[in-house]
């Protein structure tokens, strides 16, 4: 910045010494004019990084905020069918258990099953004590039910098999034919 200056014998007149401290002045003004704009244009520069890199951050962070939110979401949707899972085998077990007479069919819906897993429990509980009382109406013999029994091996009483004999049989017309 300042040069060394040497010290002459030599006097200057006051315009002299004023003329040469100004044109000192002038040119260490200039060159720090100089390196400030330099810095000025240095510190635009860094800032302009700095915003890029901050905006960089936050865009990464909320990328990483959005892969937690869906990486817990899929956790909790793991947890959910496992205890989905879980909860249907041991459902599936109780209805079998309040109703003994369903067959296999009853349990191949997979929408009745995907319902009965999804009851609230006290719901379920209702479900399974209805198909209890359900159960204790069904017959226990493998006979068919008194109230739709019909009497005779076959449905189409002798004489019925021709299609008029069914219909007159179905029309409560039928006269059974006479034997002998």
């Amino acid at each position: 910045m300042a040069e060394a200056v040497q010290v002459t014998d030599r006097t200057f007149s006051e315009d002299e010494a004023y003329a040469i401290v100004a044109d000192r002045v002038a040119r260490e003004t200039s060159e720090l004019t100089s390196t400030i704009e330099t810095l000025k244009a240095e510190k635009a520069e860094l800032a302009n990084r700095l915003d890029v890199e901050t905006a960089a951050r936050e865009a990464a962070e909320q990328r990483a905020t959005a892969a937690e939110a869906k990486h817990e979401e899929f956790l909790q949707g793991l947890e959910t069918e496992k205890a989905k899972e879980s909860r249907k085998e041991e459902r599936l077990a109780k209805v079998r258990e309040a109703a003994s007479h369903l067959t296999d069919e009853f349990f191949k819906d997979e929408s009745r099953v995907d319902r009965i897993v999804a009851m609230e429990d006290d719901v379920f509980e209702g479900y399974v004590s209805d198909l209890r009382d359900a159960a204790a109406l069904a017959p226990k013999t493998g006979e068919v039910p008194r109230e739709t029994a019909m009497e005779g091996d076959k449905v189409i009483p002798k004489g019925a098999e021709s299609a008029v004999g069914a219909r007159d049989f179905l029309m409560r017309s039928y006269v059974a034919p006479k034997e002998g």
